[in-house]
């Protein structure tokens, strides 16, 4: 049984989840109206750097991700 098609994605990658997850324990408690009012354009702006990442910078540069590859 073998590991073909598994990302190993760069675990820079990684940073916009901890960030999100970070900030859904922690926001409400340091600024709960703000949080509020803003916390869609946090988790869409972050997820907008994840798929950036994805989509366009990982298919422009050779390493960024590998597929099915041991490293």
């Amino acid at each position: 049984m073998g590991h073909e098609g598994i990302i190993n994605p760069n675990p820079w990658s990684l940073l916009p989840f901890g960030v999100l997850l970070g900030a859904i324990a922690l926001a409400p408690l340091w600024a709960h109206a703000w949080w509020g009012r803003h916390y869609p354009k946090v988790a869409f702006g972050l997820a907008a750097i994840t798929l950036t990442y994805y989509l366009g910078g990982c298919t422009r540069r050779r390493g960024c991700c590998t597929w099915g590859r041991s490293m």
